[in-house]
């Protein structure tokens, strides 16, 4: 109700409630339609739900093989509304959360998911090559459904704006990959929450996948853009802070500035002239050598 987000605000047991987009926290007993008496018995419900049946998410495009590797799972009738329900577990599998989505993209939490790892982490070793780090759930299902479920992907738990807690707290499981690949909504929100999560990492170790001219991963699995998906992951940029630059991406600029005799000074020295190509302006040529050699 406060930023007219769709699906990011989370309601919880206790009645309060938290905008995972403008990061608003409600109080129990404040909010826009929800009662009173639906806010206590929601309070009242501490047992998981234990009804949920294995299905295809088929206006996602997700099949039962991808929701049974992850334990997402259906539910025809919690508080008189069918639900789709994410299983969270701790990093060695025990149950422990259960995030239950609305069909109106509200969602609602049960058990405690402060205890729970990344969404899909405990399927997956404590290192390897490379890991995808998504955004929800459901984009962590169709990343690993591209990849025949056989490679690591996860997805934060609070959404954007809480991803940064989330990866601190996963920080030494997922420091056993060789490579972070942040694979977040391309929105604001999504953008912020990379430029905030991608600086935890050492330098060049995180990387950033987007699609294209798609919000998420899954938006552009529904438009038939599997294998740009893919793309994405295996040919994400490293992330660098904005005005640092790579040596790769300079030796175009390095070799025309090399090779530029108009702004070149000839050394009187052929060897060194082939070498270095001269003197310019703004630069420093360093001649090292073992001590002791005559350098002098």
């Amino acid at each position: 109700p406060a930023c007219g987000s769709s699906d990011a605000l989370g309601r919880y047991s206790d009645g309060h409630a938290y905008c995972f987009s403008c990061g608003r926290y409600h109080p129990p007993g404040e909010g826009e339609g929800v009662s009173m008496s639906s806010r206590k018995r929601e309070r009242m419900t501490k047992d998981l739900i234990t009804d949920a049946y294995l299905g295809p998410l088929t206006a996602r495009g997700i099949s039962e093989e991808t929701c049974r590797k992850f334990g997402y799972r259906l539910c025809d009738d919690f508080k008189g509304r069918p639900v789709q329900v994410a299983e969270y577990r701790t990093p060695d599998g025990k149950l422990v959360a259960q995030k239950v989505r609305f069909p109106n993209k509200d969602f609602t939490v049960l058990g405690d998911l402060k205890a729970a790892g990344l969404f899909g982490q405990h399927l997956w070793r404590d290192k390897g090559r490379m890991v995808v780090v998504t955004e929800g759930e459901i984009d962590a299902l169709t990343v690993s459904q591209l990849q025949e479920n056989k490679w690591p992907v996860v997805s934060v738990k609070n959404g954007a704006n809480g991803a940064k807690r989330d990866l601190q707290k996963a920080m030494d499981w997922l420091l056993g990959f060789e490579e972070i690949v942040l694979f977040f909504d391309d929105d604001e929100v999504g953008r912020k929450a990379v430029e905030d999560c991608a600086p935890l990492f050492p330098p060049g170790r995180c990387k950033v996948a987007r699609v294209a001219g798609f919000k998420d991963a899954n938006e552009a699995l529904k438009a038939g853009k599997g294998r740009e998906i893919i793309d994405a992951i295996w040919g994400a940029k490293t992330f660098r802070p904005d005005g640092i630059l790579g040596g790769e991406e300079l030796w175009d600029a390095f070799v025309s500035s090399c090779n530029d005799a108009a702004v070149a000074i000839e050394l009187p020295w052929k060897g060194l002239q082939d070498k270095t190509h001269g003197l310019r302006l703004g630069e420093l040529v360093t001649i090292t050598a073992g001590s002791g050699i005559g350098k002098s």
